[in-house]
């Protein structure tokens, strides 16, 4: 194994207290939702460590996953070989092999922003518990997530000092399913990936349309999105639907949606910008990042009322919706085909609300987390 070590700094005699970032579930592949919450919250407390002279950083990540880090913050980087094998040989390294490491370069405080944590290596330890899929709506998962969540998650809320949770939807789900978690969990919103100022592409999508950013598993359930569409269609009202993401298990093959599959930032920007409106089915949901994205980028939202989206997009940031109800979609989405004071009116809430919320402002409040165990 071969790897880039940070040297851990040390002021005037007194050690300074060192905090890790367990990346290693982060690979070569495009980032997930978790993915992009470490690398971005890693990026922007760098910065505040920067001030401090009591604390240092660093991030275990996989060589080919380096990419995804801006390069003012490879030298913060503790980079390991790539982990051949899979999904188990990841588990093996991150329980087995890692804590051998942070014992070696001795680091005080590890935290794992991808729900599980490893139990020894380093006097403290925080993770980050997006959603608790696993034990609310398990008939919905794959099998192996199922089972590998349902073994670490319990063991990790048991070893952490601290949880973080992205939605106090999600600390609730945690505590009531795990009870040990109660008087860990620290709640920290997240942000849009996307902002008014990235350049944006022309999508080359007919008008009008409505959007939906999201990989189709079955919690989704694009199939209220689809019989609404039926409806609209049927009561005169032409409208395409565009769909942003995987869909795994081909729900789409049978419709006239437009999936675009995975798209740049910038065309998934001029997406949103020109979107009727941007819709989401979710049956359950941690936190909800493409509404807050729609919101930050100017698109009307129509979501899913799952609490989780309601503390997201705000009370009065989209119109919500039973998940199940497609007649009540249909009729949402009509207002807005012809009311377009009222497209208006919810833009403008919704660009409020996403307002609310930063990269800056997730990574001061996680630091304050740390702040809370170190001291």
């Amino acid at each position: 194994m071969r790897t880039m070590t940070v040297v851990l700094p040390q002021t005037q005699g007194k050690r300074v207290k060192s905090i890790a970032f367990n990346m290693l579930f982060i690979d070569k592949s495009p980032l997930s939702g978790p993915g992009y919450y470490a690398v971005q919250t890693f990026y922007e407390m760098a910065a505040l460590v920067a001030k401090r002279d009591d604390i240092s950083l660093t991030a275990f990540v996989q060589r080919s996953a380096v990419f995804h880090f801006p390069t003012s913050c490879h030298h913060l980087l503790h980079v390991v070989d790539d982990i051949p094998g899979g999904r188990i040989a990841r588990v093996f390294w991150e329980q087995v092999r890692l804590p051998f490491i942070t014992r070696e370069v001795r680091i005080d405080l590890l935290f794992s922003p991808g729900f599980v944590s490893p139990f020894w290596g380093s006097r403290y330890f925080v993770a980050c518990i997006h959603d608790m899929y696993y034990a609310v709506i398990p008939g919905l998962i794959d099998t192996w997530q199922r089972r590998y969540w349902k073994t670490f998650i319990p063991l990790t809320v048991r070893r952490c000092q601290r949880l973080i949770a992205v939605s106090t939807q999600t600390a609730s789900d945690l505590v009531r399913v795990l009870p040990p978690a109660k008087g860990k969990v620290r709640v920290t919103k997240l942000a849009s990936r996307l902002s008014p100022s990235l350049e944006i592409a022309d999508p080359t999508v007919a008008q009008p349309y409505i959007l939906m950013v999201a990989n189709l598993t079955a919690n989704k359930n694009v199939e209220t999105i689809l019989r609404a569409l039926k409806i609209i269609n049927r009561r005169g009202h032409e409208l395409r639907m565009v769909h942003v993401g995987r869909d795994p298990d081909n729900r789409l093959a049978e419709s006239p949606v437009v999936a675009l599959g995975k798209v740049s930032d910038e065309v998934l920007s001029g997406l949103y910008c020109n979107a009727l409106a941007v819709v989401n089915a979710s049956l359950y949901e941690g936190f909800g990042m493409p509404a807050v994205e729609a919101q930050a980028m100017g698109a009307p939202l129509i979501s899913s009322n799952h609490p989780a989206l309601l503390e997201a997009a705000g009370a009065d940031g989209a119109l919500f919706y039973d998940p199940r109800d497609s007649e009540q979609l249909a009729a949402h989405i009509i207002s807005l085909l012809v009311n377009p004071n009222l497209r208006s009116s919810l833009r403008e809430r919704g660009m409020q609300n996403a307002a609310t919320m930063s990269w800056t402002k997730v990574a001061q409040q996680t630091l304050s987390v740390f702040d809370e165990v170190l001291t």
